[in-house]
């Protein structure tokens, strides 16, 4: 029997890249190489694998810039308070962001590290074996970025993570990842123009496919926004019924001297550190790990300093005190 290791794996994981030829095939065909009902075909492929989203908590992320660095800043915050409280044996983070640098390993996170040769090899294998019985045929395989999210939720499921931070690959309401029914967390990036020939030419058109997130009830955090991308977040957010709020700055926050980060530099990278502590704090605050693990700097001043968004506006950032 031929070898099914980790090199066999990746291998296999190049395989469904959608060659050129084909896609432009289909866009002549008028096809798309996503199903019409995104979600609601990601979620039998989420069955096939057994994948059980009540068993984990994610926080989702979406954005246009800063969102990888929003999902990486709050991984290490949340390890970092686990440490604080003397829990880091007994708490496992989960991060999926993209692209990777190197290897597709470093997509698929825990504790902060990308995960193993031989535990990629061993979920690979896993899902490739059981999604192959489903699709029957090579070619209706879910293509490269829609495989590594399926088995990053599995790796996450059966790693028994404790929080899953789960980055949006493109836009959000059709994005692969929005298969995750209710997060305990949302948040919202800096927008900007991105993928337009998916997501659209106008801010509007762009914001709308990232308030795809937004879920009813769930705590939702974002920055500051062009005008029309807070009136479109505002307004989705009061559709469905969850609260948004828009997320200080790291320097807006009275921090000591010694709990501001000296790396951070950049106001880009001040405002994802802000939004990932509002986030960090916040699923903190509707998980069962509660205030006991809550030792991140400033949290007593989160709720009264992320100020909530109404119809793309939102008062001033309180002043910390």
């Amino acid at each position: 029997m031929a070898s099914r290791g980790y090199k066999e794996a990746r291998d296999a994981l190049m395989s469904l890249i959608s060659p050129r030829a084909q896609l432009i095939r289909w866009r002549r065909e008028g096809r798309s190489a996503k199903p019409l009902d995104v979600i609601g075909d990601m979620r039998g492929l989420c069955d096939a694998l057994a994948i059980d989203f009540s068993a984990l908590s994610c926080v989702h992320i979406a954005g246009t810039n800063g969102k990888g660095s929003t999902a990486a800043i709050a991984d290490a915050l949340l390890r970092a308070a686990a440490s604080h409280a003397g829990r880091q044996q007994e708490f496992t983070s989960g991060l999926f962001t993209s692209p990777h640098l190197i290897s597709p390993r470093e997509r698929i996170r825990l504790n902060g590290v990308p995960i193993s040769k031989e535990k990629f090899a061993h979920y690979f294998w896993q899902c490739f074996d059981t999604l192959q019985e489903k699709v029957g045929s090579a070619e209706a395989m879910p293509p490269y970025f829609k495989f590594l999210v399926l088995m990053a939720f599995k790796v996450f499921q059966e790693e028994k993570v404790d929080v899953a931070i789960v980055e949006v690959g493109v836009g959000g309401s059709t994005d692969y990842t929005n298969v995750i029914p209710s997060p305990a967390v949302a948040a919202i990036s800096k927008l900007d123009f991105d993928h337009q020939a998916v997501l659209g030419d106008t801010m509007q058109e762009i914001a709308r496919h990232k308030a795809g997130i937004i879920k009813s009830g769930v705590p939702t955090f974002t920055v500051r926004q062009p005008v029309e991308g807070e009136r479109v977040l505002a307004a989705e957010a009061a559709r469905v019924g969850a609260p948004i709020h828009i997320a200080p700055r790291l320097g807006d926050f009275a921090l000591p001297p010694a709990e501001h980060p000296s790396r951070l530099e950049g106001a880009y990278q001040q405002e994802n550190a802000g939004l990932a502590l509002c986030v960090s704090h916040a699923w903190l605050h509707t998980t069962s790990w509660g205030r006991e693990m809550c030792k991140l700097p400033a949290a007593a001043l989160l709720a009264s300093s992320a100020p909530p968004l109404h119809n793309g506006s939102a008062s001033a950032p309180s002043s910390p005190s």
